[in-house]
């Protein structure tokens, strides 16, 4: 009894351990947390996958429209950030932005929808 219980909590740790090196690297994410603009453009200089997601989902955009950071969240945008990524919550940035009163974000053409051609554009009914 006692050694299944070892051996279980062992199986436990190993499969936590590799859902966390599966989840792949989020250092663009990361830097932008940390409002380390910088960093951010150093990354994205180097090809780091602008909307790799940290563990709870988080990208670099929600972390720039979270701090309200503007030049970040537009660099982020430029390099391909998706407005539209949702965390384990269900909130994008975009939705953030909106929460925040965020205008410059909400507003950007380089958000899909928001592009002029788009705005006033009838919508497909079905």
């Amino acid at each position: 009894m006692y050694k299944r219980r070892i051996l279980g909590i062992g199986a436990a740790i190993l499969l936590l351990s590799m859902a966390t090196l599966s989840a792949g690297r989020s250092d663009v994410a990361d830097a932008a947390m940390n409002g380390n603009t910088a960093a951010v453009r150093t990354l994205l200089a180097q090809k780091a996958d602008v909307n790799a997601p940290q563990a709870d989902g988080a990208t670099a955009l929600h972390w720039a429209v979270y701090r309200g950071d503007r030049e970040m969240a537009d660099m982020l945008l430029r390099a391909g950030a998706n407005a539209k990524a949702a965390n384990r919550e269900g909130a994008t940035p975009l939705w953030l932005a909106s929460v925040n009163g965020d205008a410059t974000v909400i507003a950007r053409d380089g958000v899909p929808g928001n592009r002029p051609e788009h705005r006033n554009a009838p919508h497909d009914a079905g």
